[in-house]
């Protein structure tokens, strides 16, 4: 922002000194008029463009240079010139040009199903596909920053040209307005290019959307024989003899390279550390064929890792192809995994194949440097011994670039035969996966775990918890008694239910009998389902008599109260006399709502929102009041009282009113709203108001419920002019003070008091 005042600072002063008369003024560093899209107006500032072009060299002629630098600024500011019309007949030939359409076309499909074949040539268009947005991204990576570039380098030539003009016509400034105009053009046809390779970019991407959506269609429409395998096996097989051939050759080849390695680490060592050129030349030359060499063994590797990867590629095809036919499902899990570990791994190959061809690249510009000078060297030697060992050196570099050369294309065939692979591998991966259902997904994520961690859940469900005799009791015992202990639980309360059901609808039995013989019955079948679940993890009879009796002794020196707790527990759990949620009142007083019953205590949260934990013992000793065992109707009684003279039947109408205002009255044929008129008070007419309310829709304290009540009470007997008595009490006065006497007096005659 501060670079664009000081530039339009410097026009404006420019424009008033009068400048303009002799040197064109550019009015803006990026000239929109490049792109227009009218091709007659383009053409009508092309020709202006023109116009001002040959004024400048007009004006150029006209300068007498000084000295030789003054000519060669003129000279160079001419050259530049000569450029522009180039620069504009390219920048007519990119707009002209038209959009390039699109060279990768989606293949017209048939109905399903689809072939092998048909999978195979999506996967290659994608491929490609994948491979000129990569290629198209990385030029316009490169555009951009080109055009920023030129962007920086047009407004500080813009910057300079002002102060020069403002100075002085001479040649460095049109210099500088020769480079600004060359560069403008310049931005120009970056800018056009940019925007068409974004173009292109765009209709790529739309390409490729539209691809995948065609990828999903194919591969859930894809179908595979028996007789699709055969051509990926002969080619596997062909691919492996290839290698094994390849090997075979190379392994020959190997062993004669390391013997001349051999060789040449001896002539090296022999050859000492001399300071003459002839022990340095045949020191370069040595180590120039040792390089070599190396070299070769690097394209003897790289061309077995080449012919192993296509074997690998190919065997990708063929298990797919396989796995697709006929394999069960577990194998397909199993062919996924191991992809994918292998794919991560070529991932890191790619990076590393990439890192080797930058390598190579700079190894092949030193080779080609050192052959130059070394050629040089050649012509300038006048020994007879350093032309031939030149010679000698020469053709190693010649045949050291070649090899480097013929590496270089290994690692190129390796790239892009990994780019594929990963390609085609990640994709066929990601469609699987996602063709498989989440519950065979879920099913084979445990049964993984379940593998890595087999050994694992083995040693913690086998591991002893106590040991008797011979016998261990392990966590799966102890698993399988609580497994037991659920299932016959569960299964004795359906068979309760049901016997209950029976005897009191068909045989009319009451239902306290009922109660009585299916609560002894379900208790013995619980001992007796306790034993079973006992007998199902291992342990004997005489074992858990022995447990048993150390129980009973243990109750007997000091377990009383706990095992006492436990049993009410256990018959409070069963019986369901006080449930969670249940309003009770302890003989103390004490009010609250059951929230939790535990097999030792329960949990009781008073309205003060105090936590209170009572043994279990105290809900089977102790009577207590439950305000919610069978129904959760309650009745209240508000007492009040009205002054003497009131009419009754009005102050029952009112009250009952009132009562009914209140949202928690409930109110039906069996429970309805009264008003008893209870007795004489000292001094007002006792009454008594008996209200319903439904308890479980009322969470609080009696208090607060008869709060509200008392609140409508008052407000309706107001309301109705209906006094509410109150004790009132007269003073008198037998002796006061001199002085407190003649203030009162002198307050009653000032009349200030009444």
């Amino acid at each position: 922002m501060k670079r664009l005042l000081i530039t339009f600072f410097i026009l404006i002063c420019w424009c008033g000194t009068g400048f303009s008369q002799s040197l064109p003024i550019p009015t803006k560093t990026k000239d929109p008029r490049y792109f227009e899209k009218d091709p007659a107006k383009r053409k009508a500032f092309f020709e202006e463009q023109e116009k001002l072009l040959r004024q400048i060299e007009a004006r150029l002629k006209e300068l007498k240079p000084q000295n030789p630098e003054e000519k060669k600024i003129i000279k160079e500011a001419e050259e530049l010139l000569s450029t522009l019309p180039l620069l504009w007949q390219k920048i007519e030939l990119e707009l002209a040009q038209k959009p390039e359409t699109e060279p990768l076309n989606l293949p017209p499909l048939k109905k399903p199903p689809y072939s092998i074949e048909d999978f195979r040539r999506l996967l290659s268009l994608g491929f490609q596909l994948q491979h000129e947005l990569e290629a198209l991204r990385g030029k316009i990576r490169l555009e951009e920053q080109e055009l920023e570039r030129l962007e920086k380098a047009l407004e500080e030539i813009y910057r300079d040209y002002l102060l020069l003009a403002e100075e002085k016509a001479g040649p460095e400034t049109y210099l500088r307005l020769a480079e600004f105009l060359n560069l403008q053009a310049r931005w120009a046809l970056a800018k056009i290019r940019l925007d068409r390779s974004n173009e292109r970019l765009k209709q790529l991407v739309d390409l490729k959307t539209r691809y995948e959506t065609l990828v999903h269609r194919v591969f859930a429409g894809l179908k595979a024989t028996p007789k699709d395998i055969e051509p990926f096996e002969k080619a596997v097989k062909k691919a492996q003899q290839e290698l094994e051939l390849l090997q075979q050759k190379n392994q020959k080849l190997r062993e004669k390279a390391e013997r001349d390695l051999a060789l040449l680490e001896i002539r090296l060592a022999k050859l000492g550390n001399g300071k003459s050129t002839l022990v340095a030349l045949k020191g370069k030359y040595y180590e120039t064929r040792r390089e070599n060499i190396e070299t070769r063994l690097q394209e003897l590797d790289e061309a077995e890792n080449l012919a192993s990867l296509k074997v690998e590629h190919l065997t990708l095809w063929l298990d797919f192809v396989s796995c697709l036919a006929k394999c069960p499902r577990h194998h397909v899990f199993e062919t996924i995994e191991k992809y994918q570990e292998r794919l991560e791994q070529l991932e890191d190959q790619k990076e590393n194949t990439k890192y080797r061809l930058d390598y190579l690249q700079e190894k092949i510009i030193i080779v080609k440097s050192n052959l130059a000078l070394h050629k040089d060297e050649l012509k300038r030697a006048t020994k007879k011994q350093e032309s031939y060992y030149l010679k000698l050196l020469i053709k190693e570099e010649q045949d050291l670039l070649k090899n480097l050369e013929d590496l270089q294309g290994l690692l190129q065939k390796e790239l892009e035969l990994l780019k594929r692979f990963t390609f085609e591998g990640n994709t066929i991966i990601t469609l699987w996966k996602a063709k498989i259902s989440f519950l065979t997904k879920a099913l084979n994520r445990l049964k993984k775990f379940y593998q890595r961690s087999e050994n694992t859940i083995k040693s913690i469900l086998y591991y002893p918890l106590w040991k008797s005799g011979e016998t261990s009791f392990t966590v799966l015992s102890f698993l399988k008694i609580v497994l037991v202990l659920a299932i016959g639980i569960i299964l004795l309360k359906l068979i309760r239910r049901k016997i209950e059901r029976f005897l009191i609808q068909r045989l009319g039995m009451a239902p306290g009998v009922v109660n009585s013989l299916s609560t002894l019955s379900y208790y013995i079948m619980l001992c007796l389902l306790a034993l079973v679940a006992l007998s199902s993890a291992g342990i004997n009879m005489s074992q858990i008599a022995l447990i048993f009796g150390a129980l009973s002794v243990g109750i007997g020196f000091g377990l009383q109260t706990i095992a006492n707790n436990f049993v009410s527990g256990i018959i409070l759990l069963t019986e369901r006399s006080i449930k969670v949620g249940d309003l009770v009142q302890f003989e103390d007083g004490t009010i609250g709502v059951v929230k939790k019953i535990n097999i030792r205590s329960t949990v009781i949260r008073t309205f003060d929102a105090l936590e209170i934990i009572v043994p279990n013992s105290e809900f089977i000793s102790q009577r207590i009041s439950t305000w919610t065992y069978d129904d959760d109707w309650r009745r209240i009684l508000i007492p009040f009282g009205v002054a003497y003279g009131t009419d009754p039947e009005k102050v029952k109408e009112v009250a009952i009113k009132a009562a009914r205002t209140v949202p928690i009255t409930r109110e039906d044929r069996d429970h309805p709203v009264r008003v008893r008129f209870v007795g004489f008070g000292d001094s007002s007419l006792n009454f008594e108001l008996a209200v319903w309310i439904r308890q479980s829709e009322v969470n609080r304290a009696m208090t607060g419920i008869k709060s509200d009540y008392y609140y409508a009470l008052y407000k309706a007997l107001n309301e109705a002019g209906i006094e509410i008595p109150f004790p009132q009490r007269d003073i008198h006065l037998r002796s006061i003070y001199p002085e407190a006497a003649q203030e009162l007096r002198r307050a009653f005659e000032e009349g200030s008091c009444e």
